[in-house]
């Protein structure tokens, strides 16, 4: 509500319910279209500024393997203009073997690179598996299960969190003492 209304004008080309919720916003009318995604990014960065102003942002961009070009041009122009470094944190998970040459190109971006810390995280070998599912259940699980969740999930940690999450969920395992050796 704080936000001017020039640059709510320009956000109603992203969330058109702005209109609805400010009287007197409304699109710009009559612009080019190479001024478009400039004032949109501009205009996300006085939101942005708005939020900062009583709390730094967490700024979590996940699954960013999938982003598109107005995404990480966004990100860019925010990067470029310090504002991560100034107000807040951008956290972006990525997996990288999905990884676009576009997303490639935004993680070499001399501003990001310089304040960016790289964590990879790596596949769970067998035994973390059997570690993560123990803890889990609260009690050792069968070989055959570990095996199988190692096999599915391919030791990917969210992967093999998901699943359990949903085993456990659908009573799959609430009686893995009996379980047959098939997963759902």
């Amino acid at each position: 509500k704080r936000l001017g209304d020039p640059w709510a004008n320009w956000l109603t080309l992203l969330l058109p319910e702005l209109s609805a919720l400010r009287p007197g916003v409304e699109p710009p009318e009559n612009v080019q279209p190479v001024e478009v995604r400039q004032n949109i990014y501009e205009a996300l960065r006085h939101l942005l500024l708005q939020i900062a102003h009583q709390q730094r942002v967490l700024f979590f961009l996940e699954d960013a393997q999938w982003c598109d070009e107005a995404t990480l041009g966004a990100l860019t122009y925010l990067v470029e203009r310090d504002f991560f470094k100034d107000h807040g944190l951008l956290v972006i998970a990525v997996r990288t073997e999905d990884c676009k040459k576009r997303l490639e190109s935004f993680f070499r971006h001399p501003r990001l690179s310089a304040m960016a810390e790289n964590v990879r995280l790596p596949l769970f070998n067998r035994e973390q598996v059997a570690a993560l599912v123990q803890f889990a259940l609260g009690e050792t699980p069968p070989a055959e299960l570990v095996d199988r969740l190692q096999q599915d999930t391919g030791g990917n940690p969210l992967f093999l969190l998901e699943t359990l999450r949903v085993l456990l969920d659908t009573a799959e395992l609430h009686n893995w003492s009996q379980w047959s050796g098939r997963m759902p």
